[in-house]
């Protein structure tokens, strides 16, 4: 991914630009596959690979072996056995050009882990996972 690219969490012209985003990722983490371990938190965002149309996913809750994600793009949620969930974690990289929530454009500085959530640093605040 080419850095200073404008991105945002659910700001994507059509499904169609989202998808080919989320395939140019570099640095994205697969649940429990290839010895990743996670821990399922509340507000994590994620992709779904085996239904890619429902776009950017929001971890609802989690326990007792699954895990449940809403798609607000596609007024979709799915609950998912957390072994063989078929997903895969979005991360911004420091460079990237987001949106936060409001919509404002920002640059990420910075990355970092805060209780399960990735949390991004920019010169204009910080943007929540």
């Amino acid at each position: 991914m080419s850095h200073g690219r404008l991105v945002g969490f659910a700001d994507f012209s059509s499904l169609r630009a989202f998808l080919f985003f989320v395939k140019l990722i570099p640095c994205v983490e697969m649940s429990k596959q290839g010895g990743l371990e996670n821990t399922w938190t509340r507000g994590q965002r994620w992709v779904s690979d085996g239904e890619p149309e429902l776009g950017l996913g929001i971890i609802r809750k989690s326990g007792d072996g699954r895990v449940e994600i809403a798609f607000p793009a596609a007024g979709e949620t799915r609950i998912y056995a957390i072994d063989t969930a078929p997903l895969r974690r979005v991360r911004f990289m420091p460079g990237d050009r987001i949106k936060n929530h409001a919509g404002a454009e920002m640059t990420v500085e910075r990355v970092r882990e805060e209780r399960g959530l990735r949390v991004y640093e920019t010169h204009d605040g910080d943007v929540p996972d």
